[in-house]
């Protein structure tokens, strides 16, 4: 479960999500005990009391805030250390492993780096995104949801890649 960002969920937008499960019919279902077996670093605390909305509009705040706790880019998008996604130091690094069914595809680094989108223009960036396709047509692996990440609005995506540009470059992780 992407936990990471979750704390930056703005109280309006937690407040639909739960407004949402409530129409979801119940399932009279016993999934039995929890049981956590990684342990939550100290930066999961204390509670969060209350997160503003972050205005909509293409800025990199709000491309942060859609590329963070919305959509769960960084959160794929950088190294994992002991402790979960190392977002203090190697934001947009790449380097994330994912093991399915297609094989392993590695998160790449979306940086503004040689090594992440540096040499990408923005057409391109949004097609990686909403498309799964590199600028030399060869497709892009999964599990990135490129079928929902299309249904965003241009604005949205806009912000998103201005965000991106606006990240310290980072060469790739490893």
């Amino acid at each position: 479960m992407p936990f990471t960002f979750y704390r930056g969920l703005s109280d309006t937008d937690l407040a639909a999500i739960v407004a949402y499960l409530r129409t979801v019919p119940a399932v009279d279902h016993d999934p039995g005990q929890s049981a956590y077996n990684i342990p939550l670093p100290p930066a999961y605390g204390p509670p969060v009391d209350s997160v503003a909305d972050i205005p909509a509009g293409v800025t990199v705040e709000y491309g942060e805030y859609l590329a963070g706790p919305v959509a769960h880019c960084m959160e794929c998008h950088t190294p994992m250390g002991p402790m979960g996604p190392m977002v203090d130091t190697d934001v947009g690094r790449g380097g994330f492993e994912f093991h399915g069914p297609w094989g392993i595809s590695v998160a790449s680094n979306i940086t503004s780096h040689e090594d992440g989108l540096a040499g990408y223009s923005d057409a391109e960036i949004a097609a990686m995104i909403t498309q799964g396709v590199r600028p030399d047509g060869s497709p892009m692996f999964p599990p990135m949801p490129y079928g929902f990440l299309a249904n965003m609005t241009n604005e949205d995506l806009a912000a998103i890649i201005l965000y991106l540009r606006n990240l310290p470059p980072l060469p790739d992780a490893g």
